[in-house]
């Protein structure tokens, strides 16, 4: 019977620690990296946010500027003093405020949703 005892076993003992250490270290490395995006984005959304609500009430003061020229054109139109080209281009201008105000609505309602399962 014989026995093998290895020369080099405290070598590669001390190879496998250092290479364990390295991971580790990388592992906190990379976890930090990781909650420096998740902190960016927050940061980024919560501008966004912000952004947008600007946007909602700049679109809503026009969305009522707009209503109530089309109101008025629409009695100019009735009476006959504009004529179908203007009161339509209007209607559509009135049609588009309309949507950018809603898509932006629904952006904004999104984005806090995002945000609010960012908290969670």
């Amino acid at each position: 019977m014989t026995v093998n005892v290895p020369v080099f076993n405290r070598g590669r003992v001390r190879t496998n620690i250092k290479l364990a250490e390295a991971e580790i270290a990388k592992r906190k490395i990379d976890r930090e990296i990781l909650y420096q995006q998740l902190v960016n984005q927050y940061e980024k959304l919560g501008y966004e946010i912000a952004n947008e609500k600007v946007n909602v009430d700049a679109l809503e003061r026009a969305l009522a500027a707009t209503e109530k020229r089309f109101e008025a054109s629409t009695e100019e139109y009735d009476s006959g003093a504009l004529n179908v080209q203007d009161y339509l281009n209007l209607r559509n201008e009135l049609f588009k405020i309309k949507a950018e105000y809603y898509t932006s609505i629904i952006t904004l309602r999104f984005e806090q949703e995002v945000l609010g399962y960012m908290l969670e």
